[in-house]
Parts: structure tokens; C-alpha cells; sequence
């Protein structure tokens, strides 16, 4: 399951150079251009490899596996960082 996430964000970014035909910043910048599809591809990738994670991860370290996939669940939905007015 872990290679089919990064298939699947692999596939994700590649689409974009071919379609905008630029690199991103970042892989939260695409969402700008490509929308809810970020929100969804980030989503079904952590749900992919969420299981191996808590396998690999040593008894004492569990907590670790959680707070990444909070982070990441965080991220997606809500990618929009550009509009905190509290940056300038």
C-alpha cells in the first residue's frame, strides 16, 4: 500500500508540471491551481499508508505515527495558507 501512495502522488505531480507546465513551491501550492484534487489526493495517500506506519513504529514511538497523520489530515483540509491575512 505504501508504493501506491507514492504512486499516487507521484502521478499527482507529474500531472501538474505536464498541465501547468511549472514546478511547485511546494506540493500544498498546487492546491491554488488544482483545487479540492489536492485536498482528496493527500487524503487517500495517508489513508493508504496509515496501517504501516503504526506497524513500523516501535511500541515506545506510536505517538509519532499520529501526530504525522494529523499534520497531514490538517494540511488537507486546509490548504489554503495563502489566505492568512496574518503573513504579509
Amino acid at each position: 500500500m505504501t508504493y501506491l501512495s507514492l504512486l499516487l502522488i507521484s502521478i499527482y505531480i507529474i500531472y501538474y508540471i505536464i498541465k501547468f507546465k511549472k514546478i511547485p513551491n511546494s506540493l500544498s501550492a498546487t492546491y491554488y491551481d488544482m483545487g479540492w484534487i489536492f485536498s482528496l489526493v493527500i487524503l487517500i495517500s495517508i489513508i493508504l499508508i496509515i496501517n504501516n506506519m503504526f506497524e513500523i513504529t516501535p511500541e515506545n514511538f506510536k505517538f509519532l505515527p499520529f501526530i504525522s497523520i494529523a499534520g497531514i489530515i490538517f494540511v488537507a483540509f486546509a490548504p489554503n495558507f495563502n489566505a492568512d491575512k496574518l503573513i504579509d
